[in-house]
């Protein structure tokens, strides 16, 4: 049977491939040596160096007859080849696809004189021995992968698959890209820019990439091996081969000319990780200057761009809002003309977060304030802090991002050896600070910013190690790109570092809040109760809070910082902050608790508030005093009528809970039992009031004694149905949502007369 056109495309391509070997490792400098025609028959390829002349047969064939003709031909040429060149060596090669066959070899064996029988791994092998690289470098870390539990840096928990958004996908009509259409478009030769927050598992895609690479590499000896540099290892580096060289001292790889020679061959796939860890040299503190200094801190990335064969691929990653624009980010790296695609890491949905925590054997139902970052999911399972839901370890949202705030910050301290993580927090407390006079309490945040907030906690100015740190914070993303402006991206993280400031002002540890000139956005709930863990653990009192309120109310702008301790010395104890006023403020959420604080002595003018939450409110003390307010939602309430007489005057609504989502509406709801109309009331209480948990007690509180004797009964009945979490901070039961299922209880509340849902209809 004749060979087929395929057949004889796959026999060409692995002879082109071979005389491209051949050329890199004998020729590098004489490009266009190859095949030829002498004594009137074709060869294969011969290639003329310095020293050395080859002889090359290339073949797919496994037969002994295909060995026996090649060696014949090529033991001719190579007698031919010694008459011509004197004085330079002679060798031959007969080069096979797979490895050589005994027979095959005892053929070329019997044909004498300076031919070898190899396969194209051994004949590659001299150009560079991929397998040895790729062992030293599974043994090296890649980028910032860690071990969530040991912190190891090779010995890596198993992948969960990331989904990637294509911001720039001419080549496929998807929106979404997985991780095996990456490693594909590497093999392809295109060029791929990775982007992603901090901790959003760019690291650990890389290192999956190249481990797919290096899968297809082992099973198709045509295909190219991964190169995976670290960039933050090539600090003040603009040369590549430099680069490469280092490269392979680090990761204890021996043979680092051959690895230079391989990768400008074509034989190797190149993944650089994390572009925005390179410091830039030049930074003297002037800021008009960033993007000419981001281009030269990515100068030896465009190097590599430029300099990579167009065969190759190029995967790039670093954090997403380093640069200012696409077009900045495209012309620094130098990728515009290999016409990339642009892929920004998703965050775990609800499916990926159970598989990623499965793997570390958790089965439990998962809060709804659970960040579904990879990397602050990782945080949070090594802390062990999931496993301690049902022991009290981490009840709330405020403990865990708490922690969270602590752990990012440390790994953003390992970048650079000469910030601490605490330094790095509380840079990023003051940004959050900063933030909180500007466009809604999330920026901008200017260049200038950076530097100032920096030397006021450092007490020195940045140099160009941690300014390249101010440059990736967590949480800040670019807002303008024309002066490089940034605001804060993540809603959680900058109410939890808002908190910092405040709590060390009322410690009396920093005066620094008394400098800040305007500050209209106080802390949201979370903000609030992330402040008062801290002031807690600094002994600070309601006192301390109130005294340090007086003193701010009399400097005016920054009426947000006063409501914040008047706040936070309610939820630390009793507490009588006196008399003061709160003008222009834009509030998000304003909780009325169950607290011994009398806010009675408290005055809102002119202030919006998203939502006035009422639902803890006995009556018993007195609501502040609202004046000419705009606020949006009442809970708790069904109408202005419903609203305390005499502490709203000439306020606007937008919005109030309907009857069916008060408590007073739900126990009113006809066809329903009693069990039932409690069971709705714990959840509208867990699940759409402000704050991230419930206190047992709180469940209760509104109820008749009848209806107050059915809650321990419900709470139970909710837990077994995985509606409610249990959890405890001291001797308090906490209760807190169960993530994914806040549309079903907005479902049942929304039509709980006709709901079909088993939860309500069994019980």
């Amino acid at each position: 049977m004749g060979r087929s056109p395929a057949d004889h495309a796959e026999d060409e391509a692995f002879e082109q491939e071979v005389v491209r070997i051949a050329r890199a490792i004998y020729s590098p400098t004489r490009p266009y040596q190859g095949a030829t025609v002498i004594g009137g028959r074709e060869r294969d390829a011969v290639i003329e160096g310095d020293e050395v002349v080859v002889a090359i047969e290339a073949t797919t064939s496994r037969t002994v007859e295909k060995a026996s003709k090649d060696g014949t031909k090529l033991k001719e040429l190579c007698d031919r080849l010694a008459t011509r060149h004197k004085f330079k060596a002679i060798k031959g090669f007969f080069v096979t696809r797979d490895d050589t066959t005994a027979q095959q070899r005892d053929v070329i064996r019997g044909v004498g004189g300076p031919i070898t029988a190899c396969s194209l791994a051994q004949f590659r092998a001299q150009l560079i021995d991929s397998r040895d690289y790729l062992e030293c470098r599974q043994m090296y870390p890649f980028g910032s992968a860690r071990n969530p539990d040991t912190g190891s840096a090779t010995e890596l928990e198993r992948y969960v698959p990331l989904g990637f958004s294509a911001v720039q996908n001419s080549q496929s009509p998807r929106a979404t890209l997985g991780l095996a259409d990456i490693v594909e478009r590497i093999a392809e030769g295109d060029a791929t820019l990775l982007l992603g927050d901090f901790g959003a598992g760019k690291s650990m895609t890389l290192r999956e990439v190249h481990r797919e690479l290096a899968k297809r590499h082992f099973k198709d000896a045509l295909a190219p091996f991964p190169v995976t540099l670290n960039l933050r290892d090539h600090q003040g580096q603009k040369d590549t081969d430099e680069a490469l060289r280092r490269h392979a001292a680090r990761i204890g790889f021996e043979s680092a000319t051959k690895l230079v020679r391989a990768w400008r061959a074509g034989q190797v796939h190149v993944l650089l990780d994390g572009f925005d860890e390179i410091a830039a040299s030049g930074w003297r503190g002037r800021t008009p200057d960033l993007p000419l200094i981001r281009r030269g801190s990515v100068e030896l990335v465009r190097r590599f761009t430029e300099e990579t064969p167009p065969s190759a691929g190029l995967l790039i990653s670093g954090r997403r809002h380093f640069f200012d624009s696409d077009a900045e980010m495209t012309a620094s790296l130098g990728v515009r003309d290999r016409r990339p695609i642009v892929l920004h890491t998703d965050d775990f949905n609800d499916d990926q977060v159970r598989a990623y925590l499965s793997e570390r054997s958790w089965t439990g139902q998962l809060p709804d304030w659970l960040p579904s970052h990879p990397l602050l999911l990782g945080h949070l399972a090594s802390a062990g802090a999931l496993g301690a839901l049902t022991e009290g370890a981490l009840p709330e949202p405020a403990p865990g991002w708490e922690y969270l705030l602590d752990r990012i910050c440390e790994r953003e301290a390992k970048i650079e050896q000469g910030l601490d993580g605490r330094t790095i927090r509380r840079v990023l407390e003051r940004l959050a600070t900063i933030a909180r006079g500007r466009g809604g309490g999330q920026g901008p945040v200017l260049p200038s910013d950076l530097s100032q907030a920096f030397e006021e906690i450092a007490g020195y100015p940045p140099d160009e190690g941690s300014f390249q740190v101010l440059q990736r914070l967590p949480g800040l993303g670019v807002q303008d790109a024309t002066d490089g402006a940034r605001a804060f991206i993540d809603a959680s993280l900058l109410d939890a570092a808002r908190a910092g400031d405040v709590v060390r002002y009322a410690a009396g540890q920093d005066d620094s809040l008394g400098n800040i000139s305007v500050a209209s956005v106080p802390l949201s709930r979370l903000g609030v109760l992330v402040a008062t863990l801290q002031a807690e653990r600094l002994s600070v009192t309601p006192g301390q809070c109130n005294a340090s309120a007086k003193k701010l109310q009399t400097r005016g702008d920054v009426d947000a910082f006063v409501l914040d301790l008047v706040r936070i010395g309610a939820e630390l104890g009793p507490s009588k902050p006196g008399v003061l006023e709160f003008s222009f403020l834009e509030i998000e959420s304003l909780e009325m608790q169950d607290t011994e604080t009398d806010f009675g002595s408290l005055t809102f003018r002119e202030c919006i508030v998203t939502t006035l939450d009422l639902t803890e409110y006995d009556g018993e003390a007195p609501l502040p005093h609202f004046d000419h307010c705009h606020i949006g939602t009442v809970l708790g309430a069904a109408s202005a009528t419903g609203l305390p007489s005499g502490r709203f005057t000439d306020c606007t609504f937008d919005a109030f809970d309907p009857s069916s989502k008060t408590t007073r509406g739900i126990l009113g709801m006809p066809g329903l039992r009693p069990g039932q109309k409690v069971i709705l009331t714990v959840l509208k209480k867990v699940y759409l009031q402000a704050g991230g948990g419930r206190k047992e007690e709180a469940l209760a509180r509104g109820l008749s004694p009848h209806f107050r004797d059915l809650v321990p009964d419900a709470i139970a009945y909710l837990v077994g149905n995985n509606l409610l979490i249990e959890s405890r901070a001291g001797a308090r039961k906490i209760y807190l949502p169960v993530r994914g299922q806040r549309g079903r209880v907005r479902a049942l509340l929304e039509s709980a007369t006709a709901s079909s849902d088993p939860v309500l209809r069994t019980y």
